[in-house]
């Protein structure tokens, strides 16, 4: 018999401890790891991309409300806190069990920031509907009083028999209208060193953080093009909102996709060769409540695997697989490999699925 190979210094680093709680595998090799510690050397090192897969994998997966809100504070994981708020119905799930005498968990809440506190605040308000009549009254008296009658005012509004007292004039309006959020994630500063057009609007990106996520720009800005030398470079065919969150999931403070855009920037990350981008728009996409179906055909059509075995395993939930299902245009448009995937799910947990005819 041969002996077991002894593991090399590297996999001997990364063993499995009591204090791991994860796994990565490289190289079909498996490295046991602390998210929170790598979550930790992320925002050290100022490594946005890394960061991201780690709040798109909490979200996903999951580790334990608590936890979500702490690390979310802890490195400003905007879409993990909102999403773990968004997961609280009632007061009660902001109070620890204590018997008679509950209360918030003011140990963990001492430790928040003051930002994640107001966030708390303010859902809570939401889901407490009689601190939300009580809430809606007060900004009314709020908006009352902000337009009380004064020596400025020349007009009387009246809205649900409430008077707001104005000024007809109009204000005068800014010179430079305020940039949007698309616009704010692209503007010039000491780290950009190129530019990019689109629609007529000019983005200032770092040469170097493109070239590394994509080999598109890499040849764009090193190749023996025309476009190297110019100084500002014009990308066509494409939306200014959708390539600007495209761009940004490779940047600090990235831009969210949505579920109506999600499909078009993976197409866009298709397009100009950036990996990393797919795998952030798979773990939105599992997120998302949209139909188990479609998450089979985005998978299946752009080779993600995570996505399509997310879409196949809700079929377990009602237990129903129909020959509708599999006359359906999108299902007999999927590859072979994922049909295969599909029908070979669905066979194994058969004792616990209903095939109708």
């Amino acid at each position: 018999m041969t002996e077991t190979s002894k593991p090399s210094i590297y996999e001997s680093t990364f063993a499995k401890s009591d204090k791991t709680d994860g796994i990565l595998v490289v190289d079909g090799k498996k490295l046991h790891v602390n998210k929170a510690s790598l979550l930790e050397v992320a925002d050290r090192f100022q490594l946005p991309a890394v960061k991201r897969h780690f709040e798109m994998y909490f979200i996903t997966y999951g580790i334990g409300l608590e936890a979500f809100i702490t690390i979310a504070d802890m490195y400003q994981l905007d879409e993990l806190m909102d999403f773990t708020l968004s997961t609280f119905e009632t007061k009660d799930d902001f109070l620890e069990e204590n018997g008679e005498d509950r209360g918030p968990n003011m140990k963990i809440f001492n430790q928040l920031s003051k930002t994640t506190k107001v966030k708390i605040f303010h859902r809570i308000l939401e889901i407490d509907k009689k601190i939300k009549v009580t809430a809606k009254k007060e900004d009314l008296l709020l908006h009352e009083n902000t337009f009380s009658k004064s020596d400025k005012t020349d007009a009387v509004l009246v809205i649900d028999g409430k008077k707001l007292h104005v000024n007809k004039a109009p204000n005068k309006m800014t010179e430079t209208p305020e940039l949007s959020i698309y616009e704010k994630a692209f503007i010039k500063t000491d780290e950009t060193d190129a530019i990019l057009v689109v629609d007529g609007k000019k983005m200032h990106v770092n040469k170097g953080i493109l070239c590394y996520h994509s080999p598109f720009f890499k040849a764009l800005f090193n190749s023996n093009f025309k476009e190297k030398s110019m100084k500002e470079i014009e990308i066509k065919d494409v939306e200014f909102e959708e390539f600007t969150t495209l761009l940004s999931l490779v940047h600090l403070n990235p831009l969210r996709p949505t579920r109506q855009n999600a499909e078009k920037i993976l197409e866009l990350a298709e397009l100009f060769l950036m990996p990393s981008v797919q795998q952030h728009l798979e773990y939105f996409l599992i997120q998302t409540d949209i139909e188990r179906l479609e998450k089979i055909r985005i998978g299946d059509k752009y080779q993600l695997d995570d996505l399509i075995q997310n879409g196949i395993i809700q079929y377990q939930k009602d237990h129903v697989f129909t020959t509708k299902t599999a006359r359906n245009t999108v299902f007999k448009n999927l590859t072979d490999k994922t049909k295969v995937k599909y029908l070979t799910y669905l066979f194994r947990i058969k004792e616990t699925v209903t095939v109708i005819i």
